[in-house]
């Protein structure tokens, strides 16, 4: 039987954003989430101060407009050549204005992050002009059978027919802005079938999964375009900021947005998918070190950590493995992640410590 529920996935949502935000040996700042409307700010502040109650420093902050910086990257170069490629990347925006012109005339689909594999030259902080970016387009779908929660009501094909009419309108615009090249872009027509869950596959994640790095001399910027007025939010949505952590390709700037039915491709090579699961598994062991044994599961159950081994992964011996799966089907339950861990921190989750 499938038990996992809205109010589990939250929690595990919850518990995996706190350790992804705890700090790290070699990250000894604190997390920044960004927000692109002022509207979203008090929200972003209850989440600050849920996790300050674990001596998770967190600090938000209003991100980049969108018309000044329409790039989330994905890189390791240093500080100073990282700041240097992104003002040459700016100046070199012909091709984003067309795609953006495109997008407004197919409505400004939601959700359009069209990812983009730079290659950077060895002595410059410029993208190696002799090679065309590789552009990824925007999200991929895929449906699969459920295995850790039931699919009851019309939620699911509502939210999958508007993730394929608003994938096909960012293809198309990425097609006919990007000079007609079909570019790994290609429509999806798949009908929804009764009972199915389905994952999408952020166009940053294709290009990480799917583009090596050069074979000789310079790196590979990975970037996500946030492609036209529906898609304004300029920062990477937290299972795609794990993803690119484990990637060794941090991102640019991390908002706590939805990652709704967020998934891995296909065909992710098999060292980068044990490095996300690995990555999984630690952010979720940081974060119940930090709840546990203060703050015990509802109905009395002596903690989330034992709730979710005993409710949904059997055998107990297979908790840690399946635990990625798990928070992947977690993240169909859509909501903004700052409601998941609110929700968490106001009720779901009772503190016996009081404060």
């Amino acid at each position: 039987m499938a038990y996992l529920t809205k109010e589990i996935a939250d929690a595990l949502c919850a518990v995996i954003a706190l350790g992804f935000s705890a700090p790290k040996i070699d990250r000894r700042r604190p997390m920044i989430y960004e927000y692109d409307e002022l509207e979203d700010k008090e929200g972003y502040e209850k989440v600050r101060d849920f996790f300050n109650r674990y001596k998770v420093q967190v600090i938000v902050q209003m991100s980049p407009c969108q018309t000044l910086m329409p790039y989330v990257l994905g890189t390791d170069l240093p500080l100073e050549q990282k700041q240097k490629f992104i003002d040459n990347l700016i100046n070199k925006s012909d091709r984003v204005r067309m795609m953006m012109k495109k997008a407004a005339e197919k409505g400004n689909p939601k959700g359009a992050y069209i990812g983009i594999a730079f290659t950077v030259g060895t002595d410059s902080e410029t993208p190696a002009q002799e090679i065309d970016p590789s552009v990824f387009g925007p999200s991929e779908l895929c449906l699969y059978d459920p295995v850790y929660r039931q699919v009851t009501d019309c939620c699911v094909k509502k939210a999958y027919d508007e993730a394929k009419n608003n994938t096909n309108a960012a293809a198309a615009a990425v097609v006919e802005g990007n000079g007609n090249k079909s570019d790994k872009m290609s429509k999806y027509d798949k009908a929804y079938e009764s009972g199915k869950l389905f994952r999408s596959c952020h166009g940053m994640i294709r290009a990480m999964a799917t583009q090596p790095a050069p074979a000789a001399g310079g790196t590979t910027v990975y970037a996500e375009l946030a492609l036209g007025g529906g898609t304004k939010k300029v920062s990477s949505c937290l299972p795609c900021a794990m993803f690119m952590e484990s990637f060794g390709k941090p991102a640019s700037s991390i908002h706590l947005g939805r990652g709704d039915n967020w998934g891995l491709p296909c065909d992710v090579p098999a060292d980068v998918k044990t490095a996300w699961k690995k990555s999984i598994v630690d952010n979720y062991e940081k974060g119940i070190s930090l709840f546990n044994p203060v703050v015990p599961f509802i109905d009395g159950t002596p903690s989330f950590d034992n709730y979710i081994k005993n409710q949904i992964c059997k055998p107990l011996d297979k908790f840690i493995d399946e635990l990625p799966a798990v928070f992947l089907e977690a993240l169909t339950f859509e909501s903004p992640f700052s409601a998941k861990i609110i929700n968490t921190s106001t009720g779901r989750l009772s503190n016996t410590t009081g404060t």
